[in-house]
C-alpha cells in the first residue's frame, strides 16, 4: 500500500485544501484541484479581454462544445444535456414544469431518504397546485438490490404519476436500484425523476442506456468540475415537457432543445461549464487511476467503525463508491462527535436527524490518506469510549 500513499500524498499536494485538516467530506460540496482551478480563471481573464465578443458570440458554441464533450463520457448526446448550476437549481426546474400539470388525484411520491432540499422543494411546488406529496419509507440497514425494489414499488399506487428516486442518496450514502425501479415504473407510465447529485465521477454512468426518465446531476462533486456545474438529462421526446426556469432569449423557440431554451438567461459566468472537458480529463488522468486505491481505504475504514460498534447504512458495501454511512447511537453520540471532529479539525458529515436516526458520512476521495481515515477512527473510539 506503500506506493498508494505516496499518490495520495501527491495528489493532496494538488488541491488547495488545508494540509492540517483531514477532510472526508467530499460529498458535501466537493473540493477542487488546483490545475482545474487556475483553468477555470484563465477562461474567465480571457473573457474579460472582450466580454461582448466572448459572451454574445463564442460562449454559446463553447458551452455546445462542453455539452458535446460531457455526453461522450456520460454516454448521451449534447442535445440531450442541459447545463445547470447544481442538481438543486436543475431538480427545480423538472418539478415546476412537471407539478402543474398533474391533478389533485394525482400524487408525487419520493423515498424518505432524499435531499432535504428536495423534500421541501416539491412538497411546496404539490402544496401549491394541489397534488399529494408522499414519502416511501426505506428500510436502514435495508437488504439487496431486490428487496429495495420490491419495497419501494410496493408503496406506488393507483394515484402516483412521478417517482423522484436518488441514485445514491446524500445522507445515507447509498446505491439504490434506480434501473430496475425505473424500468418497471415506465411499464406502468409512471415518470421517474432520478437525483444523480454524488453519482457522476463516482460511478460508472450511461445515461442513454438507463430506462429513467429525467436524470440530473452534479460535476463539482466526483467528476473534479468548478462548483456551478450541473446537467439536466432528458432524451429529446422528453424535454417538451421541460421549461426554463428563467424565461429569456433561448426560450422563443419553443421547438428547441432544452439546451438551447436554457442556456443564455441573461448575463452571467459560463466559466464553471466550459471547465468541465478539462475537469474531465484531469479525472481521467489524475483521479480515476487512484480509485480503486480510495475504494480500498474505505473498505479498511468501514471494518475498523465496525470493529467499533457501528452499524453500515448498507448491508453490503458497493465496490464502486467512496463514500460510506454509519448509524450513530444516539444524539448524544452525534452531539459529541461533531464537537469532537470540530475540534480535532476533522470533517465528516454528522447528521444528528434522519428517517434512521443519527448517521456519519465520510467521503474518501483520492487524496484522502490513511492518516486522515486514522484520526477519524480514533475520534469515534474516543466518544464511544465515553459511554
Amino acid at each position: 500500500m506503500e506506493p498508494t500513499a505516496v499518490d495520495a500524498t501527491a495528489l493532496a499536494r494538488e488541491y488547495m485544501l488545508d494540509p492540517a485538516v483531514a477532510f472526508l467530506n467530499h460529498g458535501s460540496f466537493g473540493a477542487i484541484a488546483r490545475p482545474v482551478f487556475e483553468e477555470r480563471i484563465r477562461i474567465q481573464r480571457r473573457y474579460e479581454l472582450n466580454p461582448v465578443d466572448a459572451l454574445a458570440r463564442t460562449s454559446g458554441p463553447a458551452l455546445d462544445q462542453a455539452r458535446a464533450r460531457l455526453g461522450e463520457v456520460l454516454g448521451a448526446d449534447g442535445e440531450e444535456l442541459a447545463w445547470a448550476d447544481n442538481a438543486t437549481t436543475g431538480l427545480n426546474l423538472i418539478g415546476h414544469s412537471l407539478v402543474p400539470a398533474l391533478t389533485s388525484d394525482d400524487e408525487v411520491l419520493a423515498t424518505d431518504l432524499e435531499y432535504g432540499a428536495q423534500h421541501i422543494a416539491w412538497r411546496w411546488l404539490c402544496d401549491r397546485h394541489g397534488v399529494a406529496y408522499r414519502e416511501a419509507g426505506i428500510s436502514i440497514p435495508g437488504g439487496g438490490a431486490e428487496d429495495v425494489t420490491e419495497e419501494l414499488l410496493a408503496q406506488v399506487s393507483a394515484r402516483t404519476r412521478l417517482v423522484l428516486i436518488s441514485h445514491i442518496t446524500s445522507d445515507t450514502a447509498l446505491r439504490l436500484p434506480v434501473e430496475g425501479i425505473c424500468a418497471e415504473l415506465s411499464e406502468r407510465g409512471i415518470v421517474s425523476v432520478i437525483d444523480g447529485a454524488h453519482a457522476p465521477g463516482q460511478i460508472s454512468l450511461r445515461l442513454r442506456d438507463a430506462p429513467w426518465d429525467y436524470y440530473v446531476g452534479n460535476l463539482h462533486k466526483w467528476f473534479a468540475a468548478p462548483r456551478g456545474a450541473a446537467f439536466i438529462y432528458a432524451g429529446r421526446a422528453r424535454q417538451g415537457a421541460l421549461d426554463p426556469l428563467v424565461i429569456s432569449w433561448g426560450a422563443a423557440h419553443a421547438g428547441a432543445s432544452l439546451a438551447a431554451r436554457t442556456q443564455w438567461a441573461g448575463t452571467g459566468d459560463p466559466s464553471a461549464s466550459l471547465t468541465v472537458p478539462f475537469a474531465l480529463d484531469f479525472h481521467a488522468r489524475r483521479l480515476r487511476p487512484l480509485a480503486p486505491a480510495a475504494r480500498a481505504l474505505l473498505a479498511e475504514l468501514r471494518a475498523a467503525l465496525q470493529d467499533l460498534g457501528l452499524r453500515p447504512c448498507a448491508v453490503n458495501r458497493d465496490p464502486e463508491l467512496l463514500m460510506a454511512s454509519f448509524l450513530l447511537p444516539d444524539r448524544d453520540v452525534s452531539g459529541r462527535l461533531e464537537a469532537l471532529l470540530a475540534a480535532d479539525r476533522i470533517e465528516a458529515l454528522v447528521k444528528h436527524e434522519s428517517p434512521c436516526g443519527p448517521l456519519l458520512r465520510i467521503s474518501v476521495a483520492w487524496y484522502v490518506t490513511r492518516a486522515d481515515t486514522d484520526r477519524l477512527i480514533a475520534a469515534v473510539a474516543s466518544v464511544l469510549d465515553e459511554r
